[in-house]
């Protein structure tokens, strides 16, 4: 399968020619019209290059006319964009020798100005910016805005070929290693997503992380290895891996109560594990309340008493992490050692602004060079042992610890009496940061990877597994302890495949599974249980005499205590508790004794209409079977189906859908990847409470003239009016007409 380098960015930006002067946009028309552009006024320019901006015979035109740097530079475009980040765009046009680094001795602004390719681009409109000018972005290093290029561009050179990586120093003698199969992490990823369902609802603070208690309570349920047992495991890795569900879009927030969204889970899984690690690492790029070697994070700022790392610096050291590992893809070097990396990694990045000051990671490298910083007089040398001790205990924390667990590296050390710690790519790794160019293995075969005992315990081989089979097994097998090894123990229990079977498996869905998958046959007593739990599951059990809870939703059951035993997840079974009781202990609940004499809580007058005025289960029920029996009949003699509406009517009875009819605030995004934008944004999450696909977003009542001033301030262009968009036959929003908005009539007095 085909992937887009896991640094890509896509985006498009409006160019809002009225806010150039006359002299810049003369300066682009000569570019994109041509020399009779140089007597142009800047009507006349904004005119000419709307006319230009969508012909596709331009692009040509364009790209001709730029010389063979500015060509390179484009490349990179192609490669990484159309949008690219200020850093990324430092270290590729330094790397690939477009530019020089910046030459303070002559001052920022006039090298900026008068020597380089990038804002030359920039000034001719065929690299656009987005906010402030980017002039004055930066007036002691060499550092870029994020660009984006020109859409009629985006098609008209070929991406920039991959660079490889070239360690300063041979590759060390390494005598032990230790690495992860791709199966282990999407374990990790769904025995948390059962926690989650297991738990019904958990508590959220600001960011929509996990709360303190709802974490404790995970970690007690999942139980992976943490830096309190190994320092080279993740700090909190339940969070971790809950962060990367909910960037993954795999957890519903918005509403209580929250839910993971198991099918879309699922589906994840069902595709090729380098796709699966392609989205986990993208996760983790933007994942901000999680950290590496330090783990969950408040989402709050404090500039004097900070409480993490500033989350835009350390996405941007992130990035440029991802590319020293994308450049190391491409190259034959095998083993490195981590100190040696880092130095090299420092010295080809440390233009490009990857720094940060913080301390107290869960585990301290303890690099030579930091060990001694302060020996080294001013100069490279220095800031770089300096960096090490600061910023590249943050790497070393990335790569030995969080890129393991994700399966995409292997960790070992040197030979010999000093050990140092080193590490290489794995297969996964090596196609994850090598795509696009980087084909994805495929398995030819999916070989045996179990084995079944007698005593209902199952052997797992992770590394003859992929994510998919090995999620299944965990559906209706139980995870024994979590041994971190190649080998994890899962066992059958009549909850386990209880809990399969309400989840919609059967049990010759299980039974061949197992011999499907298994090294050995099926042992007789495993698949004769397998079929008595079946059975006694779908027996009938008559009680009376009893109390039963009933809620509305998922959660509250599990607030009832030690008192009840939970039935499902809004049901439970309340133990030596009469009605009495009940009204006495859950002030606020409907309580209903069906041995009392009903209660007559219905009305229907000469025309036939039926209402309910009171909660009673017997009559809810008796009213589902006179709708049924109505729908039944009308089904039966009906030539044509039952209008939607009528049926919806008749459903009624039994409860009435509730519909909203009152007045809202509505904003309008119709292009695709600005929705998208929206809908990832940190900044209008607290201004929003709802989306309604494809385009409309609802805003709190008392936050719109806070929009209008955000979106203004972003680019957008406030209209008066709106389009109405509707649903074709593939399920894509078409755009319709405009409808001008109403406005309210002025009346004199």
């Amino acid at each position: 399968m085909s992937l887009q380098h896991i640094l890509s960015r896509s985006g498009e930006v409006e160019i809002d020619l009225e806010d150039y002067r006359a002299d810049e946009l003369k300066k682009a028309a000569r570019v994109w019209v041509g020399k009779e552009a140089a007597k142009f006024h800047k009507q006349q320019s904004i005119s000419a290059l709307k006319r230009v901006f969508g012909q596709k015979t331009s692009a040509k035109k364009v790209v001709a006319g730029l010389s063979d740097k500015q060509k390179r530079v484009l490349e990179i475009f192609a490669r990484y964009g159309p949008v690219v980040s200020g850093p990324l765009l430092s270290v590729e046009v330094q790397q690939r020798g477009l530019v020089e680094a910046a030459d303070k001795s002559r001052g920022a602004y006039y090298d900026r100005r008068h020597n380089d390719l990038v804002y030359a681009l920039r000034d001719k409109l065929v690299l656009v910016h987005r906010g402030y000018d980017p002039y004055y972005y930066s007036s002691f290093e060499r550092r870029y805005p994020t660009l984006t290029l020109h859409p009629t561009l985006a098609k008209a050179v070929e991406p920039a070929e991959p660079m490889p990586w070239e360690p300063s120093e041979k590759a060390p003698t390494v005598k032990a290693w230790s690495a992860r199969s791709s199966a282990q992490p999407a374990l990790d990823l769904w025995r948390v997503a059962e926690a989650l369902r297991t738990m019904g609802d958990w508590k959220t603070v600001k960011g929509d992380a996990l709360s303190k208690g709802s974490r404790n309570k995970l970690r007690r349920m999942v139980a992976l290895p943490s830096a309190e047992d190994d320092f080279l495991s993740p700090p909190d890795p339940e969070s971790l891996f809950y962060e990367l569900l909910r960037e993954m879009g795999f957890l519903s927030l918005a509403v209580e109560p929250r839910q993971v969204l198991i099918v879309r889970l699922q589906q994840h899984f069902d595709t090729p594990a380098v796709a699966q690690a392609w989205c986990w690492l993208r996760a983790w790029l933007d994942i901000r309340l999680w950290q590496d070697g330090i783990g969950v994070v408040p989402d709050r700022d404090n500039r004097y008493e900070p409480v993490r790392i500033d989350p835009d610096s350390l996405r941007h050291a992130k990035e440029l992490l991802i590319w020293a590992f994308c450049r190391l893809a491409h190259s034959p070097c095998d083993w490195l050692d981590l100190e040696v990396f880092l130095k090299d990694f420092w010295r080809a990045t440390h233009d490009a602004g990857a720094d940060f000051y913080w301390h107290g990671y869960t585990w301290d490298p303890g690099f030579a060079m930091a060990r001694s910083k302060d020996r080294f007089p001013a100069g490279p040398d220095r800031r770089l042992a300096f960096w090490l001790d600061d910023e590249g205990a943050w790497a070393a924390n990335a790569i030995l610890v969080t890129f393991v667990a994700l399966g995409l590296i292997q960790r070992g050390e040197t030979s010999g009496k000093k050990r140092r710690p080193c590490f290489r790519l794995t297969d996964l790794g090596r196609q994850v940061f090598g795509t696009p160019e980087t084909a994805a293995a495929t398995r030819p075969n999916e070989e045996p990877f179990l084995t079944v005992q007698p005593n209902h315990e199952i052997l797992a081989y992770l590394d003859a597994a992929d994510a998919r089979r090995i999620c299944t097994l965990a559906r209706f097998a139980e995870h024994g302890k979590h041994s971190g090894g190649h080998v994890q123990t899962f066992s059958l229990s009549r909850q386990s495949v209880y809990a399969a079977l309400e989840d919609g498996m059967t049990v010759e869905e299980i039974r061949a599974f197992l011999v499907e998958h298994g090294k050995t046959e099926l042992p007789v007593n495993v698949a004769r249980v397998l079929g008595e739990w079946s059975g006694r599951r779908e027996s009938l059990v008559l009680r009376r005499g009893v109390t039963v809870a009933l809620a509305t939703r998922a959660g509250v059951i599990s607030k009832l205590g030690s008192q009840a035993k939970k039935l499902g997840p809004t049901s439970a079974f309340l133990k030596n508790t009469s009605t009495k009781k009940a009204t006495k202990d859950f002030p606020g609940w409907s309580v209903i004794n069906h041995r009392a004499e009903l209660p007559r809580v219905w009305s229907v007058d000469e025309l036939g209409r039926l209402q309910s005025s009171g909660e009673d289960t017997v009559a809810s029920v008796r009213l589902t079977c006179i709708a049924d029996q109505i729908l039944d009949w009308l089904s039966a003699h009906l030539s044509r189906q039952t209008p939607p509406l009528l049926v919806t009517a008749i459903r009624n009875w039994t409860g009435r859908v509730s519909a909203f009819a009152g007045k809202v605030h509505l904003l309008q995004i119709t292009r695709p990847e600005a929705c998208d934008a929206i809908l990832g944004s940190h900044v209008f999450r607290p201004l929003l409470t709802g989306h309604i696909p494809p385009c409309w977003f609802l805003v709190r009542d008392d936050k719109a003239a806070e929009v209008k001033r955000l979106l203004k301030r972003l680019g957008f262009r406030i209209d008066t009016s709106y389009q109405v968009a509707s649903l074709d036959d593939t399920g894509q929003c078409e755009q319709g007409p405009r409808i001008p908005a109403k406005r309210a009539r002025r009346t004199r007095r």
